[in-house]
């Protein structure tokens, strides 16, 4: 609960002090947010998404930082087909797609990918 609150304040904030640079340890923030990802209950895991969405807009713009939460893709995806064929999943598998969906509806909620990615040619 505490960790949903700080995150909704920080994501808040945000936007207001991305002008002034070192005013938070923006890579402990990051490494934070990670674990908090990958220990917090679903809506821990949207909430501490959404603030590192807001770290990467207004202080990095490092996409590198969602990496490992894409490439996951591959596996939901599987995971999705098999439940759409009426497979059984076990827990694990659940909370895994649970957490996966989370993270991913997040990034699409918070963060303009395109905005960060150059056109080729």
């Amino acid at each position: 609960w505490v960790a949903v609150k700080v995150c909704r304040i920080l994501s808040a904030v945000l936007p207001s002090i991305a002008e002034r640079r070192g005013l938070i340890d923006h890579r402990q923030v990051q490494q934070d947010l990670q674990l908090l990802i990958r220990n917090q209950p679903s809506t821990g895991v949207h909430e501490a998404v959404r603030c590192l969405c807001s770290v990467i807009m207004y202080i990095t713009g490092d996409l590198g930082q969602l990496l490992p939460h894409l490439k996951s893709i591959p596996a939901l995806s599987s995971l999705c087909a098999r439940a759409e064929t009426n497979q059984a999943l076990g827990r694990i598998e659940k909370v895994y797609m649970s957490r996966q969906i989370w993270v991913l509806a997040a990034i699409l909620e918070n963060l303009d990918v395109d905005q960060y990615t150059r056109p080729s040619g």
